[in-house]
This record gives structure tokens, C-alpha cells and sequence, in this order.
């Protein structure tokens, strides 16, 4: 089981994580376009990750 979900973790990063970038001004991972309008970012707010679907 921890070798299938350690693989689904590295090729989920591999493929959408495209860098880093700020976001209402704390430093968020980008995970790059969800569609032609919107991109959705990783971030850390009060100790939780979250994910963050923002307007181009």
C-alpha cells in the first residue's frame, strides 16, 4: 500500500506541480492551470493545506 500511494504522490507532484508563487500574499505551491479561466494553488493557512482555485 505505501509503495502505491508513495508512486500516485511522486507522479501527481511530477506532472501538475509547476512551481512556486505567492497568493494573497503567502507562498503557495502552483499546480497550474484547471481550466481556460482558473489555476489552483496549494497553500498553507492556520497549519492545514489547502487547495486555492483562483482566476487568472
Amino acid at each position: 500500500m505505501f509503495a502505491k500511494r508513495n508512486s500516485l504522490l511522486r507522479h501527481f507532484v511530477a506532472q501538475r506541480f509547476e512551481g512556486t508563487t505567492e497568493v494573497d500574499g503567502e507562498m503557495a505551491l502552483d499546480f497550474g492551470d484547471l481550466n481556460e479561466q482558473q489555476r489552483i494553488y496549494g497553500l498553507m493557512q492556520d497549519g492545514h493545506a489547502e487547495f486555492k482555485i483562483a482566476d487568472k
